[in-house]
């Protein structure tokens, strides 16, 4: 194989010429291959999009007054959560079940 970067139609007359010395099944592994890096190409391409500055700005028109006040414990933990329940409700809830 050679080093030196080739122009696109080289490498595709390359391509050709290698892929009629493989077997069929050999074949369909290489388009395997160039399918998978097709794919990752346009995920990575997907990722490397700059942001827009200030594309939302004055999105937000109102935030409540206590958004950054601590949630009380009742919005992290239920009332069937056995972290909060005490045994006797521990007790309770595996005679029923």
């Amino acid at each position: 194989m050679t080093t030196e970067v080739a122009s696109s139609s080289l490498i595709a007359d390359e391509m050709a010429i290698l892929l009629q010395n493989l077997s069929p099944d050999l074949r369909q592994q290489v388009f395997d291959f160039a399918e998978f890096l097709a794919r990752r190409q346009d995920k990575t391409e997907v990722v490397k999009r700059k942001r827009i500055r200030d594309l939302n700005r004055g999105a937000v028109l109102w935030i409540s007054d206590d958004f950054d006040d601590p949630l009380p414990d009742e919005f992290w933990f239920s009332d069937t959560d056995p972290l909060m329940m005490t045994d006797e409700q521990i007790k309770t809830l595996n005679q029923r079940g």
